[in-house]
């Protein structure tokens, strides 16, 4: 059984990059405010509105990614 940590989700989320900025977003400082409570995980990905239409496709890149974790049942 996989412990579910802060440390698991941005070691995870690294994996996840900003193809304009060619860096994954836990570099780029876009996480914040991770919850995990039993085997759900909520984060924060803070972008600019501006920008916001544009990350949905990196949202859910790490929103899967998360998912991929064993024992988180929602991201």
């Amino acid at each position: 059984m996989t412990n579910i940590t802060e440390d698991l989700i941005l070691q995870t989320l690294k994996e996840v990059e900003d193809p304009s900025q060619s860096k994954d977003i836990v570099s780029l400082g876009l996480i914040s405010n991770i919850t995990i409570k039993d085997t759900n995980v909520a984060v924060t990905l803070e972008v600019p509105i501006h920008r916001g239409a544009a990350m949905e496709p990196i949202r859910k890149l790490a929103q899967q990614a998360l998912l991929k974790i064993e024992n988180i049942t929602s991201a």
